[in-house]
């Protein structure tokens, strides 16, 4: 046990300027001990002190609301601030810095799916941070874990948010003069605009209520949508509405408390195969006494506690599974050959729009295709030439394939959209997949063309970013990737860890996975059944389940969202939709219009430069935002910056 652990009690949170008023640091930490900051607090916004102050409101208080966070306090140090400056940070949950996705108290299975050494909540960039001595997470756990600080291994998430929250509680100890901080549990519902501040509606606990006190500045790191019912054809059905109420799970989040009401031996669907399945498999499984144990001959044997579900049959669209990620260090991101920031900028800078399937994809494809087929000549001993002129490529190609007969040709559409194998029906096509993506994330990208392959959307992705955001690519273009690509790629460049990955192999193993209407099931409710009839257009299986869980992350969609906040603010005409149009077509992705800072803009076209979105409520008109990078369509260091030049004009006016 390491000591340096800030007891984070709960209470009313400490005026951050008031030595007496900060928290002890004496105390040690494990994970199961650590007790949590609840944002408690009510502000008496009527305060002499603070009735001058410069008002500023984090609408969210996961990662991208501390990394806001984080940023206001350096630029404060390094240019203190002219007035006073109070800063309110709102969130649903007491888990000021985890936010839900990383909250502390989920259960331990529930894993990381990159590394450690990925993982830093504090930028590279200046100004530097106002803690002293900032620390990555493999350092942080080096200094408070018994556990070995391993920076190629997968954490707990639970761990994360723990480190999250720890980061926090720092910022709150080093607070610049003149600065205060202030949380508040419950949800940010409404924003009423009064001249040039703003008043916030707040729901909690003790009911809804407008605050007195305005806000100058207001920062969105709302996180993921809330989810919305995925049977909205049966709503106007009374009789199916009503027997559906009891059936149906929208949320997967927090495991223990949403899944609790499903029986065990009951059979459930699952929509989704993706990072959150996973998770609802394992709470079902192994969060219900089920243990994993580990031989030689065929890997992690699951043994059931028998309270799991009698049957899991998990669906989705494509019926595929995620490639899992080998744990590794932080490697530099490969060169790319075809894809090449420098090449698309000359090649696109005076074109106002970019075709996706005509213009990126074909590069995207010879990006992939030579990654594979370079380990692949490797492994035969030989070595791919590359070259501007793909057709040379592809005929070193054609002469390896007619040397080497036993190699199956690869192609992009395969990887994308491998089909089951009708002989094997549906079930064991998948379980095969499995073992074969499992097989290929063992080897590693050095020694699997597979993993080659599937690894070259993560070096590509930050460059697409930049010519994806802000209605760069052309609508139909932004249409055509976001349907038929942007889910496939994120499936095997973004997966679980091996370990997860094994997990769902041994549960499959053990009969309580069935995958056998993996793929584009028809799902019917019964009324008169109380439940779900299960069947496949292509082959005479049907059955039945009694739940139906949601197990997808909802997305940036304005007119689904069932968030009051944005649906208020729409209305008010503060945020409009955005729409990618070209002056012929038009495509609306479902998120808000910003401009480049970040900024709304209301049903008028004007930027709110009060207002900044960051993260997930930007998704659409920027692009991957679902990751702890600090790099990512970064709004939080110029908005931050912003406010310090703003507040600082704001009381020179003031003054003359």
């Amino acid at each position: 046990m390491k000591a340096g652990w800030p007891n984070i009690s709960p209470g009313k949170a400490p005026n951050c300027n008031v030595p007496n008023q900060i928290p002890e640091t004496n105390s040690t930490m494990t994970l199961n001990s650590l007790k949590l900051y609840p944002s408690n607090e009510h502000y008496d916004t009527t305060s002499d002190p603070e009735e001058m102050a410069y008002h500023i409101a984090i609408i969210g208080g996961g990662p991208k609301g501390l990394y806001g966070l984080e940023r206001l306090l350096a630029f404060f140090k390094a240019e203190p601030p002219a007035l006073p400056v109070a800063i309110h940070i709102f969130n649903r949950s007491p888990f000021i810095g985890a936010g839900d996705v990383y909250r502390p108290d989920q259960p331990e299975y529930l894993m990381m799916n990159y590394s450690n050494d990925y993982i830093n909540m504090w930028p590279g960039d200046g100004p530097s941070p106002v803690v002293p001595q900032p620390q990555s997470f493999t350092e942080w756990l080096e200094k408070n874990q018994e556990e070995a600080a391993v920076p190629d291994a997968c954490a707990k998430r639970a761990l994360v948010g723990a480190y999250l929250m720890d980061g926090f509680e720092q910022l709150r100890q080093n607070c610049p003069e003149n600065v205060q901080i202030h949380t508040h549990e419950g949800e940010v519902t409404d924003v009423i605009p009064e001249g040039e501040v703003y008043r916030l509606e707040l729901e909690n606990a003790s009911g809804r209520s407008v605050l007195d006190q305005p806000f100058a500045q207001l920062f969105l790191t709302t996180g993921h949508p809330k989810p919305h019912s995925g049977f909205t054809e049966l709503e106007s059905e009374p009789t199916a509405r009503q027997h559906l109420a009891n059936h149906l799970i929208q949320a997967v989040y927090p495991v223990e408390k949403q899944l609790a009401e499903i029986r065990p031996q009951e059979n459930v669907l699952v929509k989704g195969l993706g990072l959150t399945f996973i998770d609802a498999v394992l709470a079902l499984t192994e969060g219900r006494g089920g243990q994993f144990t580990e031989t030689s001959e065929v890997g992690l044997i699951y043994h059931p506690s028998g309270r799991e579900p009698h049957k899991i049959y998990p669906y989705s669209r494509s019926g595929l599974p995620m490639f899992p990620r080998q744990s590794s260090l932080r490697e530099p991101q490969a060169d790319l050959f075809y894809f090449k920031r420098e090449k698309l900028e000359e090649q696109f800078k005076d074109q106002p729009k970019i075709d996706f399937k005509t213009e990126l994809l074909p590069l995207i494809d010879r990006e992939i295709i030579i990654r594979y087929y370079r380990v692949l000549f490797r492994k035969h001993g030989e070595t791919l030439e590359l070259s501007d002129d793909f057709d040379r490529v592809r005929a070193q190609i054609d002469t390896f394939h007619r040397t080497h007969p036993a190699e199956k040709p690869f192609s992009l559409d395969n990887l994308l959209t491998a089909l089951p194998q009708p002989a094997l029906g549906l079930h064991q096509s998948f379980v095969n997949q499995l073992d074969n993506t499992l097989e290929a994330a063992r080897q590693g990208k050095e020694h699997s063309p597979l993993a080659a392959a599937v690894a070259t959307w993560r070096d590509i992705s930050p460059v697409f970013n930049d010519f994806y955001s802000f209605g760069r690519l052309s609508p139909d273009g932004q249409r055509e990737f976001l349907e038929k690509y942007a889910g496939h790629f994120n499936r095997l460049a973004y997966g679980p860890p091996i370990v997860n990955l094994e997990k769902i192999r041994a549960i499959a193993a053990a009969g309580i996975l069935d995958f056998s209407f993996a793929r584009s099931p028809e799902i019917e409710f019964r009324p008169e059944l109380d439940c779900f009839m299960i069947s496949h257009p292509f082959h005479p299986l049907h059955t039945t389940a009694y739940y139906w869980l949601d197990a997808r992350i909802p997305k940036v969609q304005l007119s689904r969202d069932v968030s009051k906040l944005y649906r208020n603010m729409q209305e008010r005409g503060m945020i409009r939709k955005y729409h990618n149009t070209d002056g012929q077509t038009t495509f609306c992705p479902g998120c808000m219009d910003l401009d480049h800072a970040g900024h709304p803009r209301d049903i008028r076209g004007r930027s709110q430069e009060r207002i900044t979105a960051y993260g997930t409520p930007t998704e659409g008109v920027t692009y991957d935002n679902d990751t702890l990078s600090r790099q990512r369509n970064d709004f939080a260091s110029e908005w931050a910056k912003g406010i310090c030049k703003r507040i600082n004009a704001e009381a020179s006016a003031n003054q003359r």
